[in-house]
Order: structure tokens, then C-alpha cells, then sequence
């Protein structure tokens, strides 16, 4: 890699685009994941998209040689919701009709799950609210992890519809009307 030798020419330099511009790693990584998923590879499938959805920390603004990492990120939060899924189905469907798997592991499924959630992701914030308000796996298997907890499978509905999804307005509209009539 070719380091430009003054900082107003980063702009210009394919280095930056490719290296420097975080979304744009983050995009290539995931792409490389699901490549590898498409080859049938579950193993590196994990590996890669690992490797963003476990980014913790944020960017250090004062150090611009090092590589910012942002874990609130669109695509890191879409493979946290990635890789929550594989582990809670125990597969995945590729995008060429692979079928890659692994063990069903629900306390990774919900760490990712919630990190993906927390992070602005839609369908992870629609999962959480399914989960906490049943405390079953999509197969109908209790998640040890988790306690029936209606509050909080309200709160992840109503993030998740204030990003538009329909179903969570509907799921969020009939928990309130089952809380409603348990209170009764």
C-alpha cells in the first residue's frame, strides 16, 4: 500500500478510498463474508463477518494513522444481524441456494442479536421484541438466555416500527393489548 506522503492528498489516493474510508472497508469485508458464504464456506463466513460485527470500540479522532472502527456502522450492525441468525437457525441460505451451517448456539444468536439491535438494525430489533415477548427459538425451543419480559419486547417493537416496519406494528399493537388484558 502506498501511503501518500501529505494528508491533503489522501482524498485523491485510491489508498484512502479503499482503506481509509471506513464504510467503504466495511462494504468490502462483508462482501468478502458472504462471497464466502456463496462458496459454501460456513467457517470463513464466521471468521469474516466476525471480525466486523465484534467491533467495539470507536474511532480515535486524535490518531489519524490508525484505522477507524465504528461499531455503530450500518454494515457491522448487518452482519452482527448475520451472524445472530445463522446461530440462532443453525443455517443460512446463500444467495446461490447454498445451504451453509453451524450448531445452534442461542446465547451467540443473542449477544449479536442485541448488539445489532442496539446498533439501529430493524430486523434484529423486530427478533429481540419476538424473543423477549415469547422466550422461544423461531422452532418453538426456550432460550435459556432470555426471560419472558413484555417491556422489553415492547421497546425493540416500537424501535423497530419507527423505522417502518409493518410487522413490528402489529406485534407491538397486540403485546399492548395482551399486557393491557393481564393487567386486568
Amino acid at each position: 500500500m502506498r501511503m501518500p506522503k501529505n494528508i491533503n492528498d489522501w482524498e485523491t489516493t485510491e489508498d484512502w478510498e479503499n482503506i481509509w474510508v471506513t464504510g467503504r472497508r466495511y462494504t468490502n469485508i462483508f462482501n468478502e463474508g458472504v462471497a464466502q458464504a456463496n462458496k459454501g464456506n460456513a467457517k470463513e463466513f464466521v471468521r469474516i463477518l466476525s471480525s466486523l460485527a465484534d467491533i467495539t470500540e470507536k474511532p480515535h479522532e486524535d490518531n489519524l494513522m490508525a484505522l477507524p472502527e465504528d461499531p455503530n456502522d450500518e454494515v457491522v450492525a448487518n452482519a452482527q444481524f448475520h451472524l445472530a441468525n445463522f446461530y440462532l437457525f443453525g443455517h443460512k441460505e446463500t444467495e446461490t441456494g447454498k445451504v451453509i451451517k453451524t450448531k445452534k448456539n442461542t446465547k451467540k444468536a443473542l449477544y449479536y442479536m442485541t448488539l445489532a439491535a442496539e446498533n439501529g438494525n430493524m430486523g434484529a430489533q423486530q427478533n429481540l421484541g419476538t424473543m423477549y415477548e415469547e422466550g422461544i427459538t423461531p422452532d418453538g425451543k426456550r432460550i435459556p438466555e432470555i426471560s419472558v419480559d413484555w417491556k422489553t419486547a415492547l421497546k425493540w417493537f416500537h424501535l423497530s416500527a419507527k423505522q417502518g416496519s409493518e410487522l413490528a406494528k402489529k406485534d407491538g399493537k397486540n403485546l399492548y393489548k395482551k399486557m393491557k388484558n393481564a393487567s386486568n
